[in-house]
């Protein structure tokens, strides 16, 4: 996640307020119901702003956990070619992007396919912060400017992989070879076979992620879109997008999530909320991420009222069809117990459905939504 700064006028915010109302459920702490939960490896804690490698990431093994195997996918080895792709590309930045999209994250794969964290550099199998990471960051970003290698000058492809391996190797022992580790140990996408949660059914990763499709936040964005409220049109598609989401999530499917992230819309049980964001009065720091969901709870379901976290039985799932999505569980990747971030706990996040389907007005005017989109798996 690239940090960003914002501040909302009062009208902006008190305008982010009246779209739509807020929904205010206070859930009880002793709630036994549950509804699902799809099975994710280990949190890990992205050291610069390529949260969407590490949700790929997340995706892919959660998907490999249903088949009964265990991944340590390398966000590292991605996040290499990544900027092999984008320092090929040009350009006269003098630092290099680390941001991304879902569909870069496919083209990567299908391009260098995927190695374990280990094949990639084995001090980091175990581990689940990369500094190495943030160190290949700076160096690149030193390479940019004056006096660096890769100022101003051609750069071809044995230029960019001896920079690349020197910045990844990063004073360390063991000397990267990212181009060797592509040639002798990279796994393919056309011979990486996965399976859809509950099915038999075998596809290769790279028609696993072609199948997978985008589905873009419904808001018609135009000059006034904040000063009004939402058409019946567009919260329609919230709803039918809110179905989609807990039907996928009721199947075990690692649905991706795009958001804008406010830290002042977060409270001190990790929630991201309208209710905080409107007390804090501005968006204050936050930015563009991708997490994987994971869980969900609902309010106002017949005869139930409340089902909370947790996986139950089918007919649990069903009811939850029938209620209104409250909030949606995301596996993180900030890592977990942080000191600076004490609210992360065991490294997901919660997001309330109130604040992705609202949006703001910077600054600038311009409106924004928090949520960008949902990545859902075929069928969905």
């Amino acid at each position: 996640m690239k940090s960003l700064k914002y501040t909302v006028s009062v009208l902006g915010a008190s305008s982010l307020m009246l779209m739509g109302g807020m929904a205010c459920h206070n859930q009880g702490e002793d709630s036994q119901l549950s509804v699902t939960q799809v099975k994710h490896t280990e949190v890990k804690q992205q050291s610069i702003g390529n949260c969407w490698l590490y949700a790929m990431a997340s995706w892919m093994e959660s998907l490999k956990l249903n088949q009964e195997e265990e991944l340590n996918v390398s966000e590292t080895y991605w996040t290499y070619w990544d900027w092999y792709i984008k320092l090929k590309r040009g350009g006269g930045a003098d630092e290099i992007s680390t941001g991304g999209t879902w569909r870069m994250a496919v083209n990567i794969i299908n391009q260098y396919g995927w190695v374990s964290e280990e094949e990639f550099v084995s001090s980091e199998g175990d581990q689940i912060y990369s500094s190495r990471q943030k160190c290949a960051e700076d160096r690149i970003n030193r390479e940019l400017k004056e006096g660096g290698r890769l100022f101003e000058v051609e750069r071809d492809h044995d230029t960019l992989i001896s920079v690349l391996n020197d910045a990844f190797t990063c004073n360390d022992e063991i000397k990267v070879d990212g181009e060797a580790v592509y040639q002798t140990l990279a796994k393919s996408s056309n011979d990486t076979q996965l399976v859809l949660p509950g099915s038999e059914n075998v596809m290769s990763m790279r028609q696993m992620m072609r199948s997978w499709r985008t589905v873009q936040n419904p808001y018609r964005y135009s000059p006034n879109s904040a000063k009004k409220l939402p058409s019946t049109r567009t919260m329609a598609s919230f709803k039918s997008m809110e179905q989609r989401i807990k039907k996928a999530l009721n199947d075990h499917m690692p649905v991706v999530l795009g958001l804008y992230v406010s830290f002042n819309a977060v409270d001190a049980e990790g929630k991201f909320n309208l209710n905080s964001l409107a007390k804090k009065g501005s968006l204050g720091s936050g930015g563009g991420h991708m997490i994987v969901m994971h869980d969900y709870t609902v309010s106002n379901v017949p005869e139930l009222d409340y089902l909370g976290e947790g996986d139950m039985d089918p007919e649990l799932k069903e009811a939850a069809l029938l209620g209104d999505l409250d909030y949606i569980v995301s596996k993180n990747s900030w890592g977990a117990n942080r000191l600076d971030r004490p609210w992360i706990k065991n490294g997901y996040s919660r997001v309330d459905w109130d604040y992705l389907t609202k949006a703001y007005v910077d600054d600038e005017g311009d409106f924004r939504s928090f949520m960008y989109d949902i990545v859902l798996p075929p069928g969905y």
